[in-house]
């Protein structure tokens, strides 16, 4: 099957070609500055295009030159405070980038699968497992420009086209910047144990539990729902259990080759963060057959290796 993948120079994205590439598939992978990444981003069966979503005539060029028989679409702003600082820009590559592509999907290659990576952040702020009928109130900018890529999504499915939507909930691996919490506790420890920085952590609110899944787990579940035995719905992509940041400071710290303490640094703390948050599962298990594979503890692992080993490189 032939894949185009937006947004594929990011760290999903880098999984996500590896993933698609080793089940078989060919893909056309498209960056809008960013250079691609190490690894599989950079196997000569990718083929690279450089595309701003924002530019309808060249997005639909693009689809057009590409022929794809599915489409991948995580081309995103994603990072909360990044969409805070110009809200403006995020709403436009979030929804307006989401709607030049249906309009090229629906323009040039009207018989491809569509997904759209959406993101948990769409849900109201409510206690318990969320399923995907749960009520939808964004309590984030983000999340509002995610949900209004989900109602143009919908839209257009309701036109005919095979679009599917994948709320993603929080995903971790190898290669994830340390913009985030758990890939900032991991690079933090490995310069600790470098003598780069005093042993101590910065953190932020470790109270707050998240649903994690291991990237793999999360890009497996993509190239699923693309495949064609799922219908084209609406998924969440989650482990279905909550898990404290705290818990996974402790699992990193007890790693670390030196003492390290912690010491909470209000500028890391978010005004009006939900406590906690958890996905069902249930839809896409009986959809796909997919299930998480890779255990919280081993990514955790991994993380912090690949943390060490940039670290050294970056001597």
């Amino acid at each position: 099957m032939r894949c185009f993948v937006t947004g594929a120079a990011g760290f999903v994205g880098g999984h996500l070609l590896r993933e698609l590439l080793d089940a078989g598939h060919e893909v056309v992978a498209t960056r809008h500055r960013a250079a691609p990444r190490e690894g599989a981003s950079l196997d000569a069966r990718v083929e690279w295009q450089a595309l701003d979503l924002l530019d309808a005539t060249a997005v639909e060029r693009a689809v057009e030159r590409a022929a794809p028989e599915a489409i991948v679409h995580l081309g995103a702003i994603t990072f909360v405070p990044e969409v805070e600082r110009d809200r403006a820009h995020a709403y436009a590559v979030n929804a307006s980038g989401t709607l030049h592509l249906l309009e090229a999907l629906r323009n040039t290659a009207r018989d491809a699968r569509f997904l759209l990576v959406s993101s948990s952040h769409v849900y109201a702020p409510l206690e318990g497992s969320l399923a995907e009928s749960s009520p939808l109130a964004p309590a984030s900018f983000y999340g509002l420009t995610k949900l209004a890529a989900e109602r143009l999504a919908e839209h257009y499915r309701a036109e005919g086209l095979a679009i599917s939507i994948a709320r993603a909930f929080n995903h971790i691996g190898p290669g994830q910047a340390a913009l985030f919490a758990v890939p900032s506790f991991a690079q933090q420890i490995a310069e600790i144990e470098l003598g780069r920085r005093p042993p101590r952590l910065e953190v932020g609110n470790l109270a707050v539990e998240r649903d994690f899944t291991d990237v793999r787990d999360v890009v497996r579940a993509y190239r699923l729902l693309i495949e064609g035995a799922a219908p084209t719905e609406t998924y969440n992509v989650a482990s279905g259990r909550a898990v404290a940041i705290g818990a996974l400071l402790e699992a990193l710290r007890a790693r670390s080759r030196v003492a390290i303490d912690v010491h909470v640094d209000p500028r890391r703390l978010r005004a009006g963060e939900q406590r906690s948050v958890c996905g069902s599962t249930a839809k896409l298990a009986a959809a796909t057959g997919w299930a998480p594979q890779i255990e919280l503890d081993a990514s955790l692992g991994e993380i912090l290796e690949a943390a060490r080993e940039a670290a050294l490189l970056a001597r």
